[in-house]
């Protein structure tokens, strides 16, 4: 089974477009939120997404939309936007069938094969006062996105910057990937793959990244295109 792993799409349905053909070999297609935003056309976005071999799950920026609020990007952040009496503005209006179809959204989900658990989030993901903000993923609480996961193997986006986190008992490391690799999945390790994003890299020298998983040969490929 292949599956491909893409996040933050940010509305820009022509680099979506570009990556959803290069994924056509894929069994699935996981998509892991922040679907819509500024980089295009969201609703584009949505009605591309919206066929049966694609599963999303919700971002922060999702949930704006749908809560029509701030959604806080940090734990420091969440206090300040309970408190906050500013309404949330935005210009993305989405139509009745695409609001309909990100409001079924989960938070997550699992696919087990092959003996590997595998779980699909947009980040690590909490509440303050009944408000959910999602935490960007670093050595301090990798383990507790695994642990609260129960999985082998986690795919994030959230910081637009593709990583690989491998991690056994406490040992933890953490890389940056700036071109494409490619990595068996070792036993007595677990791993936390960053996609980085489809949309809006912030690394200024990539155009987009995602990620293609093998669960026959256990690897991973961590795709980058770059400028």
């Amino acid at each position: 089974m292949k599956i491909g792993v893409i996040s933050d799409i940010e509305g820009n349905d022509k680099k979506l477009d570009k990556v959803i053909n290069e994924l056509d070999e894929c069994d699935l297609v996981a998509n892991l939120g922040d679907s819509v935003g500024d980089k295009g056309d969201s609703n584009a976005v949505l009605e591309l997404l919206n066929q049966d071999k694609v599963k999303s799950v919700l971002g922060n920026h999702d949930l704006e939309i749908i809560l029509n609020k701030d959604i806080a990007p940090e734990k420091f952040l969440a206090p300040m936007i309970y408190n906050s009496p500013d309404s949330f503005e935005t210009d993305i209006k989405l139509s009745k069938t695409n609001f309909n179809f990100l409001k079924k959204l989960n938070l997550g989900f699992r696919v087990n094969h092959n003996g590997n658990v595998y779980s699909f989030y947009h980040s690590y993901y909490s509440q303050y006062k009944g408000n959910t903000f999602f935490e960007y993923i670093d050595k301090g609480n990798a383990e507790t996105l695994l642990k609260l996961s129960k999985s082998d193997i986690i795919f994030i986006g959230h910081n637009h910057i593709p990583e690989i986190f491998r991690i056994k008992k406490n040992d933890i490391n953490q890389k940056r990937i700036k071109e494409s690799v490619t990595i068996p999945l070792e036993t007595g390790f677990k791993y936390i793959i960053n996609v980085g994003s489809v949309g809006a890299s912030r690394d200024k020298k990539i155009e987009y990244s995602y990620a293609v998983v093998d669960t026959v040969k256990t690897k991973i490929s961590l795709i980058v295109k770059r400028k």
